[in-house]
């Protein structure tokens, strides 16, 4: 399968919106079953570690050719890029071997 650039980056996407997503349930599910203290404290606080592991990871997304950070390239304000920012190269390109697992 030739998995392009765009592809690899989509799927560090959709892993930070998963990621997102069960923190915000890990802080949300205790309050709507109105359950405080003890193993509910630990649970609303691991959601609130969780809650900001997706956008950091997201974040951090490298350039596969030049291995620059995308950043707000993939994540914010440009999410309909088709180059990198440092290097040019375009994300329909097929994925360098070293990446595909």
């Amino acid at each position: 399968m030739n998995e392009t650039i765009r592809d690899y980056i989509k799927r560090y996407q959709k892993l930070s919106w998963a990621i997102w997503a069960i923190g915000l349930a890990l802080l949300l599910v205790p309050s709507a079953l109105n359950r405080h203290g003890g193993p509910y404290l630990w649970m609303r606080l691991a959601g609130l570690v969780v809650l900001g592991v997706g956008p950091t990871l997201m974040g951090r997304v490298k350039c596969p050719k030049c291995s620059k950070p995308l950043g707000l390239t993939v994540m914010g304000r440009n999410t309909k890029a088709d180059t990198c920012p440092s290097c040019g190269v375009n994300f329909d390109e097929p994925l360098p071997h070293k990446l595909i697992s």
